[in-house]
């Protein structure tokens, strides 16, 4: 391996980082492209339609879907570069790959007629189409989740890749746990006792729902199963940029020794996971995260 510390490639495009995501997964790439695509369409939706659902813009949902999706997409692309050559060239995988991206093409058109006909998209038990297919978009969406779990199984058996080892396995360990407590907290949600993402505490019988934090719209005034799950989520990207400044912070021959390497990854995702089941436990108790 060469001296640098935090690269995830020894490829000369590991000093251009958008020439790493153009290289990555090309099914990865082109979705993501596509839904950055569609993103403008949404925005000039949300611009000159004023119907609102539960207090905010009926296209709002779609907006961040669309790039949240985007997102974890263009993540697993970049990820992509570690896995083994054999797998990300198999067409098993390629056409496994192509199978659960069909899944976005779907929720998004899901998404994307609950918002036209002005309906709910999560948690409709009332509309003939929405409340039926809801079950089936829970099932696509542990589907698509679960893309991240082959991936990161694919980059912790890549022992032979040049990148940091503390990386490799922080990004590996951190895709599994991405898959696990994704499934976890958006399984308690979709099945929540009062088919909501708000918790109230006891002697609250209504929900304020325009106290919330700027952006990502938890509720203050109310416990949110949304905050757990949104970090869950996100589980592939923390854990990987910590590692990353633990490589920036501690001596090469720390992180470059394998056993070290595999006990901090394994170590940092046990703490990102225990602030997730934190923040979960916190909203169950109708409590808000801020």
């Amino acid at each position: 391996m060469s001296g640098d510390h935090g690269v995830l490639t020894s490829s000369p495009a590991r000093h251009k980082p958008w020439l790493l995501l153009r290289t990555g997964h090309p099914v990865l790439s082109g979705y993501t492209a596509a839904l950055l695509v569609l993103l403008p369409a949404l925005l000039i939706a949300f611009s000159i339609d004023e119907r609102t659902l539960l207090e905010r813009n009926i296209w709002l949902k779609p907006i961040k879907f669309d790039l949240a999706i985007a997102f974890y997409l263009i993540t697993l692309s970049l990820y992509a570069h570690l896995l083994p050559p054999s797998w990300r060239n198999s067409p098993r995988f390629n056409r496994y790959v192509a199978f659960v991206c069909v899944t976005v093409i779907i929720e998004m058109a899901w998404l994307i007629y609950a918002a036209a006909i002005g309906e709910v998209s999560h948690f409709n038990q009332s509309h003939p189409v929405l409340a039926p297919v809801y079950f089936i978009m829970g099932l696509l969406a542990i589907l698509l989740t679960s893309l991240s779990a082959v991936i990161g199984v694919g980059v912790l058996r890549h022992h032979e890749h040049s990148a940091n080892p503390l990386i490799r396995y922080a990004v590996g360990y951190s895709l599994l746990v991405t898959a696990v407590l994704t499934v976890l907290t958006a399984g308690y949600l979709s099945s929540a006792p009062a088919q909501s993402h708000a918790v109230l505490t006891a002697g609250l019988s209504t929900l304020d729902r325009q106290s919330t934090i700027p952006l990502f719209g938890w509720l203050r005034a109310a416990g949110d199963l949304r905050v757990a799950h949104f970090f869950a989520m996100h589980a592939l990207h923390a854990v990987p940029l910590a590692a990353v400044i633990g490589v920036l912070a501690l001596p090469r021959a720390w992180t470059t020794r394998v056993p070290f390497a595999r006990v901090a990854a394994i170590g940092l995702c046990t703490v990102y996971t225990a602030f997730v089941v934190f923040v979960f436990t916190q909203a169950l108790g109708g409590k808000p995260f801020l």
